[in-house]
């Protein structure tokens, strides 16, 4: 359910970044196709691959109630994981739940600061 938001923020990513043409580039340089994919392409892609595994992640944790509903138990995600494991003690599921706000808080914090200005060239 997730993918056409993943699939958003990654497609606004590539239509500003022009991968393409940074890859050319790389290419005409004599870089091989894996090196052009890894040191080029990922990094320039990097902030809207996280900010829409942020949007699909979040998106994930607030259909809880659906995915019980019409799963009846037969699929397990993670929100309904987390409710079965940390049922029984609520610090438990305080605790995991403070460590899921933290590591999207992180994601986000980390994906702010490969934020870099753009050089235009005059």
């Amino acid at each position: 359910m997730g993918l056409p938001y993943m699939f958003r923020a990654v497609w606004s990513r590539i239509s500003t970044v022009k991968a393409t043409v940074l890859a050319e580039a790389a290419e005409t340089l004599g870089s091989p196709f894996c090196n052009t994919v890894l040191r080029v392409v990922v990094p320039s892609l990097l902030p809207g691959i996280l900010s829409g595994s942020l949007l699909v992640f979040s998106l994930s944790l607030g259909e809880f109630t659906v995915t019980q509903l019409t799963a009846g138990g037969s699929l397990v995600t993670f929100p309904i994981y987390m409710q079965t494991a940390f049922q029984d003690s609520p610090a438990q599921g305080a605790l995991a739940a403070v460590l899921s706000y933290g590591v999207a808080s992180g994601l986000v914090l980390f994906a702010t600061s490969l934020r870099q200005p753009d050089n235009e060239v005059a």
